[in-house]
């Protein structure tokens, strides 16, 4: 009887320290999620920094695009809002959706932009338009690297969430799927 006592004990505190080694990966993985985020949104910011500059600038030239240029920024503000809205929780897929659909419609607006600004070269030429566009095409790049180290975190993350056997810790403590961006 006592060995058998032994034996339960020593099962039961190699299952308690399984869970707390189990959940605490978990929770670092979560936390590699905002560390690579918070590189994303650093570029986000920039980026919708330079688009207001660009459309300021632009505005003076393409005066009768007015409405184009208003949906420009009407679609950084949205992405803007959407950023925002991931960043207490860059681990929760829905906020993440939203801000993955909010890039997809400013960039969008950026192919019109971008095109506006190839159909009058001379004018825009004079607005001092060029290093920003520069500046912004340079910060596209760099978000093109964010992106993949955020996935790359996310995908670990959710590979551990649905791995067997911490899969069935997991919903006890209410760790569920990242979104990619």
């Amino acid at each position: 009887m006592e060995t058998l006592h032994i034996v339960s004990l020593l099962v039961a505190a190699v299952l308690f320290f399984w869970v707390v080694g189990a959940y605490n990966r978990i929770v670092e993985m979560r936390n590699a999620i905002g560390r690579a985020y918070q590189q994303v949104h650093a570029h986000l910011e920039r980026r919708h920094a330079l688009v207001g500059d660009m459309v300021t600038a632009l505005r003076p030239v393409l005066h009768n695009e007015h409405g184009t240029l208003d949906a420009v920024l009407a679609a950084s503000a949205q992405a803007q809002a959407a950023a925002a809205a991931v960043r207490p929780r860059p681990g929760a897929a829905e906020p993440v959706a939203q801000l993955l659909l909010a890039e997809q419609m400013l960039a969008g607006s950026l192919v019109r932009l971008r095109a506006l600004i190839d159909l009058n070269r001379e004018p825009v030429a004079d607005a001092q338009v060029g290093p920003l566009a520069d500046e912004l095409a340079s910060i596209d790049d760099k978000m093109v690297f964010a992106r993949q180290l955020f996935n790359a975190a996310v995908q670990g993350y959710n590979e551990a969430v649905h791995q067997f056997p911490t899969r069935m810790i997991a919903p006890l403590f209410r760790f569920a799927p990242a979104g990619r961006l």
